[in-house]
């Protein structure tokens, strides 16, 4: 039951389905919803008697552990550290949170590649924070580009004179000189 539940929610992810943090925690309550029907479950199967009683105990044995995992694994869920837009970086913490809590015996290496994932996760997020900063920056040598280049054909009127062409680039170039803006 334990191995189901972090594979499940492993899955989840795997298939691209993205939480957020409250749809995370409403998991919690749905699933301690889903407990009290199994306790009403099998409270009515071993007062109807429909299986011996010697194996009923046994399989409420069994559903009573899978429930108490099951419990833990929810909490740790529940607790996690969650930031609010953070839907894939909140889904890896849950699924680290799940990992930890289930007593699964591959828990260490499972939770290694979270953790892989959670650092491949950040590495992307500051190479786009970076990108979106140098593409910014490029806007704005643009921007004073442009201006120089509007300040240099307001000083001059174009006529169809060659040699006036010739003027109005010299007339941007020594804007673009006063506002300190390289050729490229």
């Amino acid at each position: 039951m334990k191995n189901l539940i972090v594979v499940i929610v492993l899955a989840v992810l795997a298939g691209g389905c993205v939480p957020t943090a409250d749809q995370i925690r409403d998991v919690g309550d749905e699933t301690r919803k889903v407990f009290v029907l199994v306790d009403e479950l099998q409270d009515a199967f071993t007062k109807a008697q429909i299986v011996d009683a010697e194996k009923m105990d046994k399989i409420n044995e069994g559903i009573d552990e899978a429930q108490s995992i099951s419990e833990d694994i929810v909490i740790a869920m529940q607790e996690a550290d969650y930031v609010d837009g953070e839907d894939i970086g909140n889904a890896i913490k849950a699924a680290q949170a799940a990992n930890a809590a289930s007593g699964n015996p591959y828990a260490v290496p499972v939770g290694a590649a979270l953790t892989l994932a959670g650092i491949i996760l950040e590495m992307l997020r500051r190479k786009e924070k970076k990108e979106k900063e140098i593409a910014q920056a490029d806007e704005g040598k643009v921007a004073h580009k442009y201006a120089a280049h509007k300040q240099g054909a307001e000083a001059f009127r174009i006529s169809a004179k060659p040699e006036d062409a010739a003027a109005l680039y010299e007339s941007i170039g020594k804007a673009r000189a006063r506002m300190r803006i390289g050729a490229s």
